[in-house]
């Protein structure tokens, strides 16, 4: 815990972008985009 009147603390974690091809691949099995980026979203964090 950081707590001070003055302190910002921020977190953040870049993965890259998500690759168009996956992401269509799933889309057309029936899933939404935002279904379909989460996938695989928790396919690279597994």
């Amino acid at each position: 815990n950081v707590s001070h009147a003055l302190a910002k603390v921020t977190h953040e974690a870049a993965i890259g972008s998500v690759d168009k091809r996956q992401l269509e691949t799933l889309m057309a099995h029936g899933l939404s985009p935002e279904e379909a980026v989460d996938v695989i979203v928790r396919g690279i964090l597994r």
